[in-house]
């Protein structure tokens, strides 16, 4: 039998780690819509912005008294790293523009990075993703009520006695999750962490709606997540029923953030939703593409020898 060539044994080796790292990337490839922000215009509002891929419709209009800006800068946390630009939220008391989508009926996962670009974050300091049923549905507070129960993550700061987004509170930690946008006991589990949220620090917030078969009735939430997915950080469930049957946009909302003076200003970027843990979390360091490539190239070695 002729030996075969080595042009063709490094070929055959080249086609198998192609494959591979092939069949890799495919097996990720259950990323929901994602927008990074890089393909629209700094400066300009973030209203009609129709970049990224997976959502039906652009970025609607923000409420009344936000503003949502394109602005040029980037950001990073937990391996996730941001391009040119990011979204500026400023204002108070409404959502930031929502997103359209294909409804949504199984668990999926959420993860942006979010960041206090300028002000101090105190008093009662909001901002927060709601994956919702509506353009503008922030939904009905604790307790809730059926089909009508939305739960939110994010950001927040209290100055009320016992509730744990207050600094004053033990084990209290401005990562929260909450129902609708209500006051206590709503903002029912957060994520401690002490010293707050610093100015100017990047965060990466990761969250999973969890699908009972006919309602979205709990939520988990890590903060700078990397690698496998370990135990949540913080959870909070609703009465059985209670939560939305399905989801259909996303938006931000700012509320309590300071407007004049020293203003407030939040940074979003790298919005991602997945059916996977992986869609949105990078694995350390790179290791599984790296372990790909090192048994291709110990393949091309034996092939050799």
């Amino acid at each position: 039998m002729n030996p075969i060539p080595i042009s063709a044994r490094k070929f055959t080796a080249a086609a198998i780690v192609f494959s591979v790292v092939l069949s890799f990337h495919e097996a990720e490839a259950s990323i929901i819509a994602m927008d990074d922000f890089d393909s629209y215009t700094a400066g300009n509002a973030l209203v009609g912005g129709n970049g990224g891929s997976g959502f039906n419709a652009a970025w609607g209009s923000p409420g009344a008294n936000v503003t949502t800006t394109v602005v040029a800068g980037t950001m990073s946390a937990a391996g996730i790293n941001g391009g040119v630009n990011a979204v500026q939220v400023a204002g108070s008391g409404n959502i930031s523009g929502a997103r359209a989508l294909d409804p949504i009926t199984a668990t999926f996962y959420v993860g942006a990075l979010v960041r206090l670009n300028a002000g101090v974050w105190d008093g009662s300091n909001t901002f927060s993703f709601y994956a919702s049923n509506g353009a503008a549905n922030t939904g009905i507070n604790s307790p809730g009520a059926a089909n009508n129960t939305v739960l939110t993550f994010g950001m927040r700061n209290s100055t009320a006695a016992n509730d744990p987004s207050n600094p004053l509170t033990a084990g209290s930690g401005p990562f929260m999750l909450r129902a609708g946008t209500g006051a206590p006991p709503s903002t029912a589990s957060v994520i401690p962490f002490a010293g707050g949220i610093a100015t100017g620090s990047d965060y990466y917030l990761v969250a999973r709606y969890n699908y009972s078969g006919t309602n979205f009735d709990s939520i988990d939430m890590w903060l700078n997540p990397m690698g496998a997915q370990g135990a949540p950080q913080a959870s909070l469930s609703l009465t059985a029923g209670f939560g939305l049957t399905s989801i259909t946009n996303i938006f931000g909302r700012a509320a309590v953030l300071q407007t004049t003076g020293a203003i407030d200003q939040v940074w979003f970027d790298q919005l991602k939703l997945g059916t996977e843990w992986t869609d949105v979390v990078v694995p350390e360091p790179s290791t599984g593409l790296l372990g790909l490539f090192a048994c291709g190239f110990a393949l091309l070695r034996r092939r050799r020898a």
